[in-house]
């Protein structure tokens, strides 16, 4: 989680618009599906102190221990996102499951309170619940 750590503060530092990134810190990318978040690992922060240093370290261990700490992290379904909201003015930090189908995405994403999902086909944010 080290790399995937320092993959997200220069991701910040460089004022980017965000990514989406794996266990590792390499940028995920997939030609279709969707990106649904998961309601309670989200972390929103405005500026890069050490405070919020702390924070994102304690969340990526939280992230690590729950759902990249097995034999095969490389396969793991989970990502790490980092977007900048517009609305808020800040970052948000979020740990997301990729979903295949539209239908099953939009049902999961109820289930986890988000507003809008991910969608890899049109590379954009699609309102859903």
């Amino acid at each position: 989680m080290r790399h995937l750590f320092a993959k997200l503060i220069q991701v910040v530092q460089s004022k980017k618009a965000g990514g989406t990134f794996d266990h590792a810190g390499n940028t995920v990318r997939y030609g279709r599906g969707y990106q649904v978040g998961l309601y309670g690992y989200e972390l929103r922060f405005s500026e890069l102190d050490p405070m919020t240093v702390f924070e994102i370290c304690a969340w990526l261990d939280n992230v690590e221990r729950g759902f990249f700490d097995g034999p095969y992290p490389e396969e793991s379904r989970f990502s790490v996102g980092l977007w900048f909201d517009t609305s808020t003015s800040e970052y948000c930090l979020d740990l997301s499951l990729f979903v295949d189908d539209a239908e099953e995405a939009a049902r999961f994403a109820h289930i986890n309170k988000q507003k809008a999902i991910w969608d890899w086909t049109a590379s954009g944010s699609v309102i859903c619940c």
